[in-house]
């Protein structure tokens, strides 16, 4: 028989497993604690880069529906008044759910019973607020979300501001100002 020092070990440093792992190996297999800490700084200092961004983003997002959303509507108001011999739709046929502007109406603006439009095919949301209602200009609260003037034909979205793309809650709401971050504007020489 062997003696201890002749006898061949699985499990001396440098030896082989079975799998071909030797032994040395097996123990840098985990990560220290140091490794995982730095791991969890970059990765925090990555998200604080990020973020704001992504936010931004939103912000922007909003700002450019909220855009296109008006231009839709109004174009549909000005094809609306083509058909209607020049005659805008009034606030209350706006406020009945944007009535005249999603069913057919005849010559005279009454809903159902002629062949003109529907001009919208959905009642247009806010995108800050996701209200569909519509008000008389300076009547918007934090539930309305447009402002229609009859006399003229204008639209806006509550507390949308188009020259600057920014919104402002209007008072009793939760909202805050909001302003999508943009580069600057370069004007041709």
């Amino acid at each position: 028989m062997c003696s201890y020092k002749e006898r061949p070990s699985r499990f001396l440093r440098g030896t082989r497993r079975p799998g071909g792992m030797r032994m040395e190996n097996l123990h840098r297999r985990a990560f220290t604690l140091v490794e995982i800490l730095i791991v969890v700084v970059i990765l925090g200092i990555l998200a604080m880069m990020v973020v704001p961004r992504v936010i931004n983003a939103s912000e922007k997002s909003k700002a450019s529906n909220t855009l296109t959303t008006l231009h839709t509507i109004r174009e549909q108001i000005l094809v609306y008044q083509a058909h209607h011999k020049q005659t805008l739709p009034t606030l209350a046929q706006l406020q009945n759910n944007w009535g005249v502007l999603m069913n057919k109406t005849d010559d005279a603006g009454t809903i159902g019973g002629g062949n003109l439009g529907p001009y919208l095919k959905v009642a247009p949301k806010n995108p800050y607020n996701n209200s569909s209602t519509v008000a008389a200009p300076g009547a918007g609260t934090a539930s309305t979300g447009w402002e229609y003037d009859a006399s003229t034909g204008t639209l806006t979205a509550v507390g949308f501001n188009e020259s600057t793309e920014t919104y402002t809650a209007p008072s009793g709401s939760s909202s805050k100002k909001t302003t999508p971050s943009r580069p600057p504007v370069v004007s041709p020489l």
